[in-house]
């Protein structure tokens, strides 16, 4: 089971009471921990999770979407250790449900917050196992 909360205070120094789902940590910001917890894991929330659930500020992310983004700056940014932030690039439009505007606007989010970019088309050997047969997105859509 995954457990989904998010702050309604501020858990950021410069979050001055910003939506949680709205408000992306800074370099320069700390975590203020307290407030009370409502469900939803994105954003600035996913720093408070983390913070809350492991204690400590990770030396490792693994991101998918703008969602991810505060949990990488916050894994990267004022970090006592080494420290890396990666974020996943749906750039496969052959094998996967990719989007490449999308995929263009995470690699310039890349380069601006310095994460490192996960290519699904030039990093991925295997998107699917042998036995899964991709049909497309359309095809895909239509059967669910």
């Amino acid at each position: 089971m995954i457990c989904i909360v998010y702050l309604v205070s501020s858990p950021s120094s410069s979050q001055n009471g910003a939506n949680g789902l709205e408000f992306q940590i800074g370099k320069d910001d700390t975590l203020v921990m307290g407030g009370e917890f409502v469900v939803k894991n994105l954003k600035m929330n996913k720093v408070s999770v983390i913070a809350k659930e492991i204690g400590v500020q990770p030396v490792l992310s693994f991101g998918n979407s703008t969602g991810d983004s505060s949990m990488a700056d916050y894994t990267i940014n004022n970090n006592q250790y080494r420290s890396l932030a990666f974020m996943l690039c749906c750039d496969d439009t052959k094998r996967e449900h990719g989007n490449i505007k999308k995929a263009n606007d995470m690699y310039a989010l890349c380069d601006e917050h310095g994460w490192i970019p996960v290519s699904m088309k030039n990093d991925w050997t295997t998107i699917y196992g042998d036995s899964v047969k991709y049909k497309g997105a359309k095809k895909a859509r239509a059967a669910a």
